[in-house]
């Protein structure tokens, strides 16, 4: 019985140990890798100034959206940083020449939905929702 126990016990710190190693160097401490056509601030100019929806600030590892003056409302980065490290939220990023997709899940209660498509050389194409389309012009 009592081989029996140290062995548990052996077993049981190696794993404790396991569990508790250092997080990977190489990792990303962002979760945005926005393609390099996306890169910039992009804002709803063609809608009248109430109707605007603001936009977007694509940076290589970042997005913040933005009021319809251009002021930051929301750093996804920043907001998100302890959902992603505790693993309660996961994004998922579609990424080609002409479209940039987010998905972020938050523990699977919740799924934010963000499509962009490239448009002109300085335009994007944000998908509001399933029947609307928003015009996005880079600044």
């Amino acid at each position: 019985m009592k081989k029996i126990s140290i062995l548990i016990i052996t077993c049981f710190s190696l794993l404790l140990t396991i569990s508790c190693s250092k997080d990977d160097e190489g990792s990303s401490s962002s979760s945005f890798n926005p393609p390099n056509w996306i890169i910039g601030t992009w804002l709803d100019k063609n809608e009248p100034e109430w109707s605007q929806i603001g936009g977007f600030k694509f940076t290589s590892d970042n997005i913040i959206d933005l009021n319809a003056d251009g002021q930051e409302i929301l750093n996804y980065d920043q907001s998100f940083a302890i959902g992603l490290k505790s693993g309660t939220m996961k994004i998922d990023e579609t990424i080609t020449n002409e479209v940039y997709q987010i998905i972020i899940n938050t523990s699977g209660i919740t799924t934010l939905n963000y499509t962009f498509n490239k448009g002109s050389s300085n335009s994007i194409i944000y998908e509001l929702n399933a029947t609307q389309n928003v015009e996005l012009t880079k600044q």
